[in-house]
């Protein structure tokens, strides 16, 4: 931020059009002149005065919020302050329409925070939780050890501030904050005539916030549809005496306040006179980075029968069907409630998967109160706050001990878990029990365990895309309609707190406008990103693709699975060789898929007492694209309770008993050949477009007689189909006779043959395509990521002995492509309208760079690639410099065209 007078910042909420360029700097290995803990309003107007200052601030949130008490308790009564800065944040808030009617619109407020936070390049770091402090000689706070799911790290600082709801780092200067005095939720219905409605009310002395929706919401809907509410409540205390803290802490926790804070200005304040007090305040000399980190003492150490790590989509189920079993069951989640991408994701909507077994209960009592919502015309799927509330009746009920926390180490004993460490609001725990469940998606549990695992595809180490949603309204026809807004923001790798932290607040920032009119604007940011894939645990078997397509039944089969390969991709020349035939040669994207799900795929190989809930399971990368849906996992997470269950009871799990249980509650239930994917013993499927292709690709007895067995040879090293290419090649065949929802997952056929070439051609060929005359310049990104990869793919094969006359001017013609986006004839999935998407230049560049490697010849790498911002194109560069850049001579360096 620009410098200025004291207590002079002013905020300027100019649109952030694009994701920050800045240079990635790791936070890990920093030290900050000041820390502020929490991501609300007062840490908000803290790190703000203090960046006014010229200090460098490090801005620590636990969850993955900002302006928390506006977003996720949905407060939002802004309150009266003289401070220029937050005079001059309402007056944008204003001007955008994010303050109207006397409310601050907490998603609103959440998105310019994110775009601010963005353009202004702050450093933040969100899913962390202080786990001890470090002092210096003179008693000074000089070092913070904080856990998530990267583990353990440092933050070094010289100066500390709290802002957080629980006192997260002052609980570890020997003081905690009292129950709050008052606690408030808000609902937010939306009427067709009378716009926003505000139901609101003080939870009642010990009331649970779920049991306070139901009393709350009436009966019925009156043709208003509920928008969204508060997920934590709005807390307020009484004054008191604020504790004595080091000279170099200061704090800004509502609950040692001098006097209640009653509105946002209130914190505000707050935050803003704890950081004026830092300004005049001694200072710490920053813990030393290299020390090695102490020993993290736990504050309370806990025993159970079943530990469920993530109470997500399957983890809730997990633990739902542990604990209705008979085992006493621990279960911990970061955020302050269950059922993951379903309740606060933004995805309330079943796509594909296997109804049956314990999941039919939930979804029948989230329909019992689903008419206090809305009418189910208005509302698709299922109300995400409903199913909330339903969970965390079913869990209380079964008596499952809910802890909000994350796990930051696995101690082992061989192939047995023993206990692990818990990050929480309130300190560290540490947990021990007979069995354990790892709901977390990302195979936290297991990795923390020593399991072995895989990440992203082969072609350039991208996962799936991840998604950052929200809700909306929409009012047609006099009816008012909940929608789910969705979309591919890009990548990230959700095992990294950096990566992920990025991530969220790009997410968020693409909400931005300068001026939100009417409804077209996000009701709530959904508190959970959407993120579709992380680890994928080693496990007793894999699941494959071609176990999908081809309906394969299995003798431990748990349930069963349907979908079809819902790969959000445009790019399949980095996937398999497997995926771009499916998808590119036989066109069949949407072609259906289902078969058994095997018990071994949730048991981890290296494990005895542990299994998985969540889509981290045993699949490979093709495969989870299927495999990942709700249901799936609401099923599998039944399976995996039930195991652990029998696990703890007896030391064992018979598998009989097992499928008994299953069963019982429906989980094994056939699908009906009526079904839209068909069933495992239905021959309707067999008949589907490109199954037949498939078959002969799978058993190597393609024909030349179609292209798509010409297609299929060559992938399977068939010299016979590179005349065939190059028939397709030459003549320029496009054959593009997909409808136009397919479109974006389809290329010409031309295009395809070109890719093929990389499982067959030779020499020979590599000269071939150094003469082409390609008919197109500059050459789109599609086809200049096909040339390269193809190029690379041969000379890995063949390892040239001599220079490809014209081979280098080819892959310089394919770093000069048309901009910087995926895709070919439609816009990418990854870009919705009015997003400029992630730039993917780095893709071309990285296959470039390994077909120079193949060739012998100096590598090209773009400048800037050490300190790109996403992990993930990091690592790709990396990875190519530590494993095949000794094959070149040498390594120069180009800009980024």
């Amino acid at each position: 931020m620009p410098g200025g007078a004291e207590n002079q910042c002013c905020i300027d909420l100019a649109v952030m059009k694009t994701p920050s360029t800045a240079a990635f700097s790791p936070l890990f290995t920093r030290t900050w002149d000041i820390a502020v803990f929490g991501g609300g309003y007062a840490g908000f107007a803290a790190v703000q005065r203090l960046r006014d200052a010229g200090r460098a601030v490090l801005w620590i949130e636990r969850q993955a919020a900002l302006l928390i008490e506006g977003g996720w308790a949905n407060f939002g009564v802004p309150g009266v302050s003289a401070l220029p800065a937050w005079t001059s944040w309402c007056a944008g808030l204003q001007a955008s329409g994010a303050l109207r009617d006397g409310r601050i619109d907490g998603a609103l407020a959440e998105v310019t925070c994110a775009a601010l936070v963005r353009r202004e390049k702050w450093d933040v770091l969100m899913y962390v939780t202080p786990m001890a402090i470090e002092r210096d000689g003179a008693g000074f706070v000089s070092g913070v050890i904080i856990g998530g799911k990267s583990g353990l790290q440092r933050i070094a600082a010289a100066q500390w501030l709290d802002a957080t709801e629980d006192g997260e780092l002052v609980r570890f200067l020997g003081h905690a904050p009292s129950a709050p005095a008052r606690r408030r939720l808000t609902i937010t219905r939306r009427h067709h005539e009378r716009g926003e409605e505000h139901l609101s009310d003080e939870l009642k002395p010990g009331e649970d916030l779920w049991d306070a929706w139901l009393r709350i919401l009436p009966a019925e809907h009156g043709q208003a549809v509920v928008s969204h509410g508060s997920v934590v409540p709005w807390n307020e205390w009484d004054g008191v005496t604020a504790p004595a803290l080091p000279k170099n802490v200061a704090c800004a926790v509502p609950g040692f306040a001098s006097r209640p804070l009653t509105t946002l200005a209130d914190r505000f304040a707050s935050g803003n006179a704890a950081a004026e007090s830092l300004l005049r305040a001694p200072s710490a000399i920053p813990q030393a980075l290299s020390t090695p980190l102490p020993e993290i003492i736990a504050h309370d150490n806990l025993k159970t029968a079943v530990v469920v790590a993530g109470l997500g989509t399957g983890g809730a189920l997990a633990a739902f069907a542990a604990g209705r079993a008979g085992a006493q069951v621990i279960g911990i989640e970061p955020l302050p409630f269950a059922g993951g991408i379903g309740s606060g994701g933004g995805i309330h909507i079943y796509y594909f998967g296997a109804k049956g077994g314990l999941q039919e209960e939930l979804d029948q009592r989230v329909r019992g109160i689903m008419p206090r919502f809305g009418a189910g015309s208005q509302i698709p799927g299922f109300h995400p706050d409903a199913k909330k509330i339903v969970l965390a009746h079913l869990l209380r009920e079964v008596g499952v001990t809910t802890l909000v926390g994350t796990i930051v180490a696995v101690r082992r004993e061989g192939r047995t878990i023993i206990d692990a460490l818990i990050a929480t609001p309130t300190g560290p725990l540490r947990i021990s029990a007979a069995g354990w469940i790892d709901g977390t998606g990302d195979g936290d549990l297991c990795a923390q365990a020593g399991c072995a695992s895989t990440f992203g595809r082969v072609g350039d180490g991208l996962p799936h895309h991840y998604s950052q949603s929200s809700g909306k309204v929409l009012i047609h026809k006099d009816v008012t309609r909940m929608q789910v807004i969705n979309y591919d923001q890009g990548f990230t790798d959700p095992t990294d707190v950096l990566d992920l932290t990025r991530a969220r607040l790009t997410g968020i920032a693409e909400y931005y406008r300068e001026k939100w009119i009417g409804d077209e604007r996000p009701t709530y940011i959904a508190p959970a990103l959407g993120l579709r894939q992380g680890r994928q645990i080693e496990t007793r078997s894999t699941l494959s693709l071609a176990d999908l397509i081809e309906r394969r039944r299995v003798v431990d089969s748990v349930g069963i699975t349907g979908c079809h390969y819902d790969n959000h991709a445009t790019d399949y020349v980095f996937e398999s060789d497997d995926a771009l035939f499916w998808v590119w040669a036989c066109r069949n994207w949407r072609g259906r898929t289902a078969c058994d799900i095997p018990y071994s795929i949730l048991v981890p190989a290296a494990l005895d007492n542990a299994w998985i809930a969540s889509r981290c399971l045993g699949v490979t990368q093709d495969a989870h694209h299927s495999l990942r849906m709700q249901r799936d996992l609401q099923r599998v997470g039944e399976v995996a309770g039930l195991a652990a269950a029998q696990h703890a009871r007896r030391g064992s799990v018979d598998f009989a008993t097992l499928r008994e249980e299953l069963r019982l509650s429906g989980a094994l239930a056939e699908i009906s050949a009526t079904d839209e994917f068909g069933s495992a013993t239905d021959p309707l499927w067999l008949k589907q477009p490109g199954y037949a292709d498939w078959v002969a690709f799978r058993a190597g007895t393609c024909s030349t007689a179609t292209f798509v067995g010409v297609a299929g040879c060559a992938l399977r090293g068939d010299d016979q189909a590179i005349p065939y290419l190059w028939q397709s090649i030459t003549a320029r065949v496009e054959d593009l006779d997909a409808t136009e929802k397919d479109a974006s997952f389809i290329i010409p056929q031309w295009w395809t043959a070109l890719a093929a070439l990389r499982g067959c051609g030779g020499v020979d060929d590599l000269q071939r395509l150094a003469d082409l005359d390609l008919g197109v310049e500059p050459l789109p990104w599609c086809l200049a990521a096909i040339i390269a990869t193809s190029v690379g793919r041969i000379a890995e094969r063949v390892s040239p002995t001599a220079a490809v006359p014209g081979i280098e001017a080819l892959l310089d013609r394919c770093l000069a492509v048309v901009g910087d986006q995926r895709g070919h004839r439609q816009a990418p999935l990854d870009v919705r309208k009015g997003s400029p998407g992630e730039n993917a230049l780095w893709q071309i560049h990285l296959a470039v760079a390994k077909a120079r490697v193949a060739l012998g010849l100096p590598v090209m790498i773009p400048e800037g690639i050490a300190d790109d911002e996403r992990a993930l194109v990091r690592r790709a560069f990396a990875g190519l410099a530590a494993v095949d850049l000794d094959k070149s001579s040498r390594i120069t360096a180009a800009a980024a065209r």
